[in-house]
This record gives structure tokens, sequence and C-alpha cells, in this order.
């Protein structure tokens, strides 16, 4: 047995990437040697010389097993994917599975943001241009600090210009009215129900009044008052809505349009309520300049 075991340790292992290499897992235990190959062994050793140490060693496992080939050596088990026993194949079939899940919606989001991509190109939608055209303030009254409430009439004319080539726009709903540093001054007014073609304009000159129920607080009715009297009063043009796109036979749902127009409105030629005119007018309180006005969608 000694003699076997040191003849086992010289022989020459064959590379892992040889065909004769042999997984660890599939060595079986060596049988006890019968004594005719100890006598074999010790005859050979002694009358003649060896040409190699593996010459009459016979090795105790089939043939096949010792010229298996590599692929069928490094096959990754899968625990029964093939019929066999074992939930590793369930395993093997979920992964593939969920592979192919996750490429088809990564293919489906890429898609997608693709369309939408060349439809943007294509349409460039724009939002609605809004300009202030004229504001005529008829009435601009407030006595602070024996009364707080605000009298005004005025009338504002805003335009409305569709800039797309492709999308039309239908104005659902639309309230003007105006402002002072943020506190509504009149009740909002109705704008007709309409519809802009493309590079179409629309053009609305409503009636703005406080109709007796705006009540200011002391502070804003004093700086109301005190702008008076210097000569300039600013004062906000807003437009709130909704609106709907149209594309073609497609009409989207609706948005919500925010349009804030500044005016700058100068007082008795900018002398101020103290000059020589008093009482209001259309002279009175004139409108400097036409300006744009800020919108958000």
């Amino acid at each position: 047995m000694l003699i076997l075991f040191i003849l086992l340790l010289l022989t020459p292992q064959p590379p892992r990437n040889s065909p004769l290499h042999v997984p660890r897992h599939i060595y079986r235990p060596l049988p006890t040697a019968p004594p005719s190959i100890f006598l074999l062994l010790t005859s050979h050793s002694c009358k003649q010389p060896a040409t190699s140490s593996t010459e009459h060693l016979t090795f105790p496992w089939p043939e096949a097993s010792r010229t298996r080939s590599p692929s069928t050596m490094t096959i990754k088990y899968c625990g029964g994917h093939k019929g066999g026993g074992g939930g590793g194949g369930c395993e093997c079939h979920r992964d593939r599975l969920h592979r192919k899940l996750c490429g088809a919606l990564l293919a489906f989001i890429l898609l997608a943001l693709f369309i939408i991509l060349i439809v943007y190109l294509v349409l460039r939608p724009h939002r609605p241009r809004f300009y202030l055209q004229d504001l005529a303030v008829l009435c601009l009254n407030v006595t602070p600090p024996a009364s707080a409430y605000l009298f005004t009439t005025m009338q504002a004319t805003v335009a409305a210009r569709n800039p797309n080539d492709r999308v039309g726009v239908y104005y659902d709903s639309a309230d003007v009215y105006a402002q002072y540093k943020g506190v509504p001054i009149t009740v909002p007014t109705r704008l007709p129900v309409s519809y802009q073609g493309h590079r179409d304009q629309s053009v609305w000159s409503p009636y703005l009044r406080s109709m007796d129920s705006v009540v200011l607080s002391p502070e804003l009715a004093v700086s109301l008052a005190q702008d008076e009297t210097a000569g300039y009063v600013l004062i906000d043009i807003r437009v709130d809505g909704q609106v709907r796109w149209k594309v073609g036979t497609w009409i989207s749902g609706q948005y919500h349009l925010k349009a804030n127009c500044p005016a700058l409105i100068t007082v008795n030629q900018g002398r101020g309520s103290y000059g020589a005119t008093t009482g209001g007018g259309t002279e009175y309180f004139r409108f400097q300049q036409a300006a744009a006005c800020n919108v958000d969608v």
C-alpha cells in the first residue's frame, strides 16, 4: 500500500483545462488493491527500468469517467431543471422570466419617451401670450381712516394670442380682476367661452368694479391713498381660468391658466390727488404703456 501511495503522488496530474482533468466531486475512494498488484509492481521495479510511473497502473474508475469532455464537467447544476428533483429549476426559470420582464419594461419606457420626444419636436407647443393693451380707470376712491371701503370702476383691454402652428386653445372659463399689492380690489368678471385656432388672436374689454363689496385693511387703505397722493399707482390685472389643447381631433383635459399683467397708473399726470384737477375721470387716471403679461399654465 505504501508503494502504491507513493506512485500515485509521483504521477503527474493533468491541467485543469485538460480533457483528463476530473473534478474532485467525482473522485471515488480507491478499493483495496489485491496482492497480485504488489507482486507485479515489485517484479517490474526490480528486473527492468520503468519508463513511466503510470505504465502498469490500473485506474480504479471506469474509462468513460476519465475521458469525459470539459463541456460535460462544467455544466451548472440547476436542481432538476429538466424534470429532475429539487427547486433549483424553478428558481432558474423565475430568474429568466424576471430578466425578460425587466427588459420588456425598459424597452416600453424607452419607446414611450421616444414617442413623446417626436411629438414635442413636431408640435412644439407654446403657452398662450397675453398683453394688457389699455386700462381706463374711471374711479378709484378710498378715504382712510374714516372708511376702508374701496370704490373703483375700470375697463381693461386684454389681448390673447395663440403662437402655435398645430395646436388650438379652448378657453372654457376665464375670470379677470384687478388687485393691489396682492389683494383683489374688484370682483371677478367672467370672459366669454372662446376657441383660438392656429396663430389666432382674441381681444376682451371687460369692466372691473368693486361693487361696494371690497373692504381693505386699514394699512392697505392708507398705502393706496399715499400712492394716489404721490401720483403713481401700480395695479395688477389678473386672468385666472381653465384651458384645453386641441391637436387634430384630439382634445386634452383642462389646465389651469394664470396671467398677471402689471399696469402703472399716473394720477393727475403724476402730480397726485392734490393737483389742479380732482374728482377722477378718464384723464385723471392714465395708463402709461402696454405691456406683456406673465403667463403660467
